[in-house]
């Protein structure tokens, strides 16, 4: 889950701050969802919360060898590009388990790692699919969009 940020939508669906006294999530979560404290936790470095994750799942026993990321958080395409790739790189790096110089780098590594990236989605909001941000996704290597 990303760090919290200004949303540019105003959605009747979504919690809102208002729904996270004293709790800073994005605002399209309450904070008491798993994945929200989970990156409580960890200080919204996507790298630990990648690890975290996958040490949770590894401890009841559950195959790990195929991960799926979800980039959860709101309009992940809303925040600034620099924020976007690093970002990435952090979940991916939690993916292949080693910090490394670039994305790019992170993801020709995560071709050949132990782990298989079966699926990388990212949440945005449908004036975020235009071709300028599908551009931005398809160079993260997502393979889904969940828009809300």
């Amino acid at each position: 889950m990303t760090k919290p940020y200004p949303c540019p939508g105003k959605c009747v669906y979504c919690p809102g701050e208002s729904s996270q006294p004293g709790v800073k999530v994005a605002q399209s979560y309450t904070g008491r969802e798993p994945a929200a404290m989970r990156s409580i936790n960890c200080n919204f470095d996507p790298y630990e919360q990648v690890k975290s994750r996958i040490g949770d799942l590894e401890a009841i026993a559950h195959n790990v060898d195929k991960i799926e990321l979800i980039i959860m958080g709101g309009t992940f395409l809303s925040t600034d590009i620099e924020y976007q790739k690093s970002f990435i790189q952090g979940a991916l790096e939690g993916v292949i388990d080693k910090r490394v110089s670039s994305l790019n780098k992170a993801k020709k590594i995560a071709e050949k790692s132990s782990r298989t990236l079966v699926g990388l989605t990212i949440e945005t909001r449908p004036d975020y699919c235009t071709p300028k941000y599908i551009d931005y996704m398809l160079n993260y290597s997502a393979t889904r969009v969940e828009i809300g």
